[in-house]
């Protein structure tokens, strides 16, 4: 990815434009669908928006490629715990 991708990607995290983010990561997921850090951060944005089944479903992924990533940890149990209290979710 271009320096320019990097930095909009950058972008879009620090104004939670979580969206946008998604977007440009689900594309550099294409060339890189095993990246412990995109699926993270893509896990993470969902997380935000409370999509929680989502962000669980990226992290139970990283959990497959990656047992030891503390990343996938801290995904999982936050978002079985946002699921567990029946938070209300987007579709």
């Amino acid at each position: 990815m271009s320096i320019e991708g990097w930095e909009e990607a950058a972008r879009c995290f620090y104004n939670q434009d979580w969206r946008g983010l998604i977007e440009i990561n689900e594309a550099k997921l294409k060339d890189e669908p095993n990246s412990e850090f995109l699926l993270w951060e893509t896990a993470d944005a969902y997380y935000n928006l409370g999509e929680y089944k989502r962000a669980l479903k990226i992290g139970e992924r990283i959990w497959e490629l990656y047992p030891d990533s503390p990343n996938a940890k801290d995904i999982i149990a936050c978002a079985k715990a946002m699921i567990g209290k029946n938070v209300k979710q987007e579709i």
